[in-house]
């Protein structure tokens, strides 16, 4: 769960993220990384994924739109399995099917495709 801004990064790729993220006085406090495209077997893969961080790829609209709900001091539900940042302030009013919460914008679709090493 994501609840403030500083547990977030968000770049346009995820080499970009990476040095956003090596750059923070406290990166163990991110929680998540959204970027425009990544390479799932990247350097900056291999490195958030053994850092324990969510990854998940949106496009520009939907970085903008994260960005958004955060600012409004909403929580957000990084969902990697389903590719999804979600809006938990709008799960309450709408119907439980996942065609009505994208319909709603609640959520953004994306997706994740790295393997998981366990």
């Amino acid at each position: 769960m994501v609840t403030s801004r500083n547990q977030l990064v968000v770049a346009d790729t995820l080499p970009q993220a990476l040095d956003q993220y090596q750059g923070l006085p406290d990166p163990g406090r991110v929680e998540a990384v959204i970027a425009g495209s990544a390479d799932p077997t990247s350097h900056p893969a291999a490195v958030f994924r053994g850092a324990g961080k969510a990854v998940l790829v949106a496009d520009e609209d939907g970085r903008r739109r994260v960005e958004a709900w955060l600012g409004e001091g909403n929580r957000l539900l990084i969902d990697v399995q389903r590719g999804m940042a979600i809006d938990t302030t709008q799960v309450a009013r709408l119907a439980e099917d996942l065609a009505a919460l994208q319909a709603s914008r609640a959520v953004k679709a994306g997706w994740i495709r790295h393997p998981s090493v366990q």
